[in-house]
């Protein structure tokens, strides 16, 4: 304590004069040494120089220096239907930042990384620790390190798993008038050019030893990005619009809500279908920015609360609840379904496929079945609704093939098992050439299962074939919305680059 601790030092002093006699003298004394002493603790021995690369070659080895304050995370609540509400302001609603995990390129071990100027501000790990990584304009080759703690850029390696690099003016506000030229670029070693990503790029390194990258840009941007990814420029402006209000209220609800939950996870959302497809530049046109544009803020509410838009391709007729395929939303008017929709024009209206008994068996053990009870031969598969799951009478309408079940029985040589429907759909695969939609009847021969079905997607919310149909026939994006989402009210949020 006596080496560590000034404040001691100065008072054993005062302590030693005191005794001596001369008492003003001591605290005079005693008050200067401690003084001086405080100083002196409170100087900073210079910082260590970076450790030497790992690997033993001469490549520089960067670590952060310091850190920055955490981002500031909206508030939220849950009502009474465990739902989550942001607030009754709109502006709590406003988010400025998105991040979208780029799945595409997620899991290569290397990749080619273009930097477009030499004015790059990078920082590392999760909080944001300025690096001083001297980069230039050019393409860099970027290779996780296999233990999950490092990347190697180009000949530098640095001592992280997260690597953030930002472009002065693109984080921030809408970035469409942000050349290729002035953006960063992705490719894999198999891709021969590049595409370029808009806003900042975060290179993640996982246990695995796989990259992940994940862009950081504004709402607009991202919509514009979006929207023909989504949804073909032939569906007509009124549709579009409606798609693009549809995209905004749906991310806006799903980031609030992963920010809300404490999630650890370092994005919003992904850049498939298990949030929305974000196609990026390449599917940028003016028209999608114009829609982006003319639409901004504009959002969906119902009873003063966001709520997530979910759409699909294809209703095949009629819109189902978000409560009989997603298992939420029960009661909530939006998301009732049963709206009908004009989808005749999509090529998916009504389809016919074949599955393999054999294939599907084989997914289901995976996903933990019971062998004893799926068996070799396939039977029959029993389309079950609300009312023979509890044990009812079928309601009428229930035999009509363009009903979506709410589950299927599987009867085999060895028993019935029984599974929701949405998960068949996921187990088999969604795409147009195995399960297009949960809405089918089958026949079974020589376990061989074919499929006579309607539409194509999970049903709910807004159909977009529906929507182009429409909107043809002269309805305008508000219109089409509030058929689809049936009690909602479309809203404008006044501020931020929305």
């Amino acid at each position: 304590m006596w080496g560590r601790v000034p404040e001691v030092r100065g008072m054993m002093l005062l302590l030693v004069l005191g005794i001596d006699g001369g008492w003003r003298r001591a605290v005079a004394l005693g008050v200067a040494l401690t003084a001086l002493a405080v100083v002196a603790a409170c100087v900073q021995a210079p910082s260590a120089p970076p450790p030497a690369n790992g690997s033993g070659s001469a490549a520089p080895s960067f670590e952060a220096r310091s850190s920055t304050p955490p981002v500031r995370e909206p508030r939220s609540r849950s009502d009474a239907r465990g739902r989550e509400s942001y607030g009754d302001a709109a502006a709590a609603w406003f988010v400025d930042e998105i991040r979208v995990r780029l799945v595409e390129w997620c899991g290569a071990q290397r990749l080619r990384v273009t930097v477009p100027t030499d004015q790059v501000r990078a920082t590392a790990g999760d909080r944001g620790q300025p690096l001083e990584l001297p980069l230039r304009a050019g393409t860099y080759e970027v290779r996780a390190d296999e233990s999950g703690r490092a990347i190697h850029f180009g000949r530098y390696t640095v001592r992280t798993n997260t690597l953030c690099l930002e472009l002065p003016g693109t984080r921030r506000g809408p970035s469409g008038e942000v050349s290729a030229s002035e953006m960063f670029a992705l490719a894999t070693d198999d891709e021969r050019d590049a595409t370029p990503v808009r806003g900042s790029l975060t290179l993640r390194v996982t246990r695995g030893g796989h990259l992940e990258p994940i862009i950081t840009l504004d709402m607009r941007s991202y919509v514009a990005g979006s929207l023909l990814a989504e949804m073909p420029a032939s569906f007509g402006e009124a549709a579009l619009r409606a798609q693009a209000v549809a995209i905004r209220t749906f991310t806006t609800y799903r980031v609030l809500a992963t920010r809300a939950g404490n999630n650890e996870r370092p994005y919003d959302v992904q850049s498939s279908v298990a949030d929305l497809r974000y196609g990026g530049t390449p599917y940028e046109r003016p028209i999608s920015w114009r829609v982006a544009e003319e639409t901004a803020g504009e959002v969906l509410t119902y009873d003063g609360k966001l709520f997530p838009t979910f759409f699909h391709s294809t209703s095949g007729g009629t819109t189902i609840s978000s409560a009989s395929y997603f298992g939420d939303f029960a009661g909530f008017p939006p998301l009732a379904g049963g709206v009908a929709s004009p989808s005749e024009a999509s090529p998916l209206h009504q389809w016919v496929t074949t599955l393999d008994w054999r294939e599907v068996r084989e997914n289901l053990l995976r996903e933990g079945f019971d062998e004893r009870e799926l068996g070799a031969t396939l039977h029959e598969v029993r389309r079950l609704f609300p009312s023979s799951l509890r044990g009812n009478v079928p309601a009428r309408g229930e035999a009509d093939p363009a009903r979506r079940p709410h589950s299927f029985a599987l009867v085999t040589d060895a028993g019935t098992v029984r599974i929701r429907a949405p998960r068949l759909r996921a187990l088999v695969g969604g795409g147009r050439d195995a399960m297009p939609s949960t809405c089918f009847t089958v026949v079974v021969s020589d376990n061989t299962l074919t499929l006579h079905g309607h539409g194509f997607g999970h049903g709910v919310g807004l159909c977009q074939y529906g929507a182009g149909a429409l909107g043809k026939d002269g309805a305008t994006h508000p219109q089409i919305l509030s058929h689809f989402y049936p009690q909602s009210r479309l809203m404008r949020l006044e501020q931020g680059a929305q």
